[in-house]
């Protein structure tokens, strides 16, 4: 669980989302038809289209067309721009199992999911500094009955990898979505399709600046554990 890992690693979750977060593509410098996680972290709320979009009216006609891919999309559209994360999740998640193949969502779905991550894991430190580290789970975990729960899943940055994984299936040929799915299996702690999404990144873009950097981290990821000897 999400916040089981947090207990035993905030610093290095919280730190290693910061980066990601911050940084986004500056590490990389090829191009991508995938929305990528640099704008929406940052709280660029205008990628998803226009900028006149209302939830009210949005609202309404998803209340008239429930199964309307366009309408769904819309409000998505119009909670993000308001900044409210967990409902653009909901909604862009119905929106996905409406449109499976929509590339742009499907990054942009990915990308609120690590955003969400992010939130909790502010969050969560506010609330563990505060001595309340055994209550903080249970105040900001959303349960799993709630829309919300249910659209995250298991928790956000596995629901990321979920999503980068879909869009990998959908975008085969971009290196940008490789990167996007390695560095958010490499927050969940899934060093596995980590390194899988990194190496297929360099079969994608062998001759990018960053390949050396990138081997790097795939030889760390893949070093053998030190033991400690016993005494």
């Amino acid at each position: 669980m999400f916040f089981m890992r947090l207990r035993r690693g905030t610093k290095p979750i919280f730190w290693f989302l910061a980066l990601v977060f911050a940084a986004s593509f500056v590490f990389l410098g090829v191009g991508s038809g995938s929305t990528g996680i640099g704008d929406l972290l940052q709280g660029n709320f205008n990628i998803f289209g226009s900028s006149g979009s209302s939830i009210g009216k949005a609202k309404k006609a998803v209340e008239k067309h429930p199964n309307d891919p366009t309408a769904r999309r819309k409000l998505a559209t119009a909670y993000e721009q308001k900044g409210q994360t967990d409902d653009a999740i909901r909604e862009l998640t119905r929106y996905t199992q409406l449109r499976s193949k929509d590339r742009g969502a499907l990054g942009e779905l990915g990308a609120l999911y690590l955003r969400k991550a992010q939130e909790l894991t502010q969050r969560y430190q506010l609330v563990a500094a505060s001595g309340s580290d055994a209550n903080a789970a249970a105040v900001f975990a959303p349960p799993a009955n709630t829309a919300l729960g249910k659209a995250l899943g298991s928790d956000p940055i596995s629901s990321a990898v979920s999503t980068y994984k879909q869009l990998a299936s959908v975008a085969p040929s971009d290196p940008n979505v490789q990167f996007e799915l390695a560095q958010a299996a490499e927050a969940a702690g899934d060093t596995t399709s980590a390194v899988a999404a990194y190496r297929r990144f360099l079969k994608l873009a062998p001759d990018d600046p960053n390949a050396s950097a990138i081997k790097q981290e795939i030889k760390r990821l893949t070093a053998p554990a030190q033991t400690t000897p016993s005494r």
